[in-house]
């Protein structure tokens, strides 16, 4: 899968990057050595988590990365709050190593479902200097109501492409749900993508279960889905700051092999290539 792309990876490194002292999670060490050894796609999104403490880490992280012989494209999302105080030539360096997105997460220390707090994190992004001046996106894993609610924040910024993280975190009891029709509704918005994959997160044990879910994505917007593997599958159930083991028993290959077969070849080249390219390549 040499061509393809793997949206959403993690990589932690706490001997040289050490976590925030005030975290709600701990993770093991998943380094990027170990990580290019485990993922299916040569093109990656390498994906700061809420645990990461500032921006240094991460950069360096996606220097190495991009000069790794094994992979092709390797692009960065960073969370939000740590871009609100960076000048043009902070972002500007961001850019060249990478960064192509910011994100917003509504879990671990963000409050997903407050509509004022999620509102004023879009809008603030909307207006830093890495989305005005470099066009880069927003991604944000938010419940699937505050999707929803944020609808006409979403249409306000049309500009601006939002990625719904974590297959928006719809789950196999919202199918029959009135919030997951209005999610497609919002999902047919020209500058709204899903992230899909990490199925397990969402049926664990069944992930055959997602399946109408998926193939309602790409029955509504075939060309504004991207798949993320979510990497190296943290455990943050438990929470603290002693190191919790990742999750066991995640078989990325086999989620995708069994994505595969419910669409079309040509929405499976969509999906793991030509919309992450048209998003990320640049």
């Amino acid at each position: 899968m040499s061509d393809s792309w793997d949206c959403h990876v993690h990589c932690f490194d706490p001997a040289e990057s050490p976590f925030k002292q005030n975290r709600s999670y701990t993770p093991y060490p998943a380094t990027l050595d170990t990580l290019v050894n485990n993922v299916q796609s040569r093109n990656l999104i390498i994906t700061q988590a809420t645990v990461e403490d500032g921006l240094a880490g991460i950069q360096e992280i996606l220097r190495r990365a991009r000069a790794c012989p094994d992979l092709r494209i390797v692009r960065g999302t960073i969370m939000a709050d740590h871009t609100r105080n960076l000048d043009v030539h902070e972002i500007q360096r961001l850019h060249e190593v990478g960064v192509r997105c910011v994100r917003i997460h509504g879990a671990h220390g963000g409050a997903g479902s407050d509509f004022d707090w999620v509102t004023e994190q879009f809008r603030s992004a909307a207006m830093s200097i890495g989305v005005k001046q470099y066009g880069w996106h927003i991604s944000a894993q938010l419940p699937l109501q505050s999707w929803i609610s944020l609808g006409p924040c979403i249409m306000e910024l049309r500009e601006v492409t939002f990625i719904a993280d974590h297959n928006a975190s719809a789950q196999p009891h919202d199918l029959d749900h009135p919030a997951f029709a209005e999610f497609l509704k919002l999902l047919g918005v020209q500058n709204v993508v899903v992230k899909i994959g990490a199925l397990h997160r969402r049926s664990m044990g069944n992930i055959e279960a997602m399946r109408p879910i998926v193939e309602a994505y790409i029955a509504t917007a075939p060309d504004r889905i991207i798949f993320g593997s979510d990497w190296p599958h943290v455990d943050a159930s438990r929470g603290g700051l002693t190191p919790t083991p990742h999750l066991q028993g995640v078989d990325t290959a086999e989620e995708l092999r069994m994505i595969r077969t419910w669409m079309s070849e040509k929405q499976w080249n969509r999906i793991m290539q030509s919309n992450a390219n048209r998003l990320f390549a640049r």
